[in-house]
């Protein structure tokens, strides 16, 4: 196995967070400016569910996805760049991921299946555990 290839995912990694980085600033925004709409257009809403009533509409709770998405954005980017650093707790991450991947319509299936077949090189494993298992001098 060449080293090129987990650079790759490595790159890919920090890319595809990145990307989830912008698309949540997209979110977030767009929540925001939701807000400022409904509180201007329509200051008397009022919603009756039987034991309460909502006064107003709970923008709040609609952070708690993309904060989530943010949060796994940052994981990406870290398991990233250990990856470009060949840290063996980057490949045990990018494995974890990779099969969480698995269960992602089509992107995330292929960017999944590509990072399980390099990183599950033996080739790769025997080399950084030598590395590890090396004294320190």
């Amino acid at each position: 196995m060449q080293p090129n290839h987990i650079r790759i995912c490595g790159k890919l990694f920090v890319a595809f967070g990145l990307l989830i980085v912008a698309l949540t600033a997209i979110v977030f925004n767009f929540i925001d400016v939701m807000e400022a709409f409904f509180s201007v257009n329509f200051e008397n809403w009022r919603y009756d569910f039987g034991i309460f009533t909502l006064n107003k509409p709970p923008f709040g709770l609609l952070y708690i996805i993309p904060l989530f998405y943010f949060a796994i954005a940052i994981i990406n980017i870290v398991v990233g760049v250990g990856l470009l650093q060949y840290r063996k707790w980057a490949r045990t991450s990018a494995l974890v991921l990779a099969v969480l991947y698995l269960f992602a319509p089509l992107v995330g299936t292929i960017f999944g299946v590509y990072i399980l077949y390099h990183l599950l090189d033996s080739e790769w494993f025997n080399k950084e555990a030598s590395v590890d298992s090396a004294p320190q001098e």
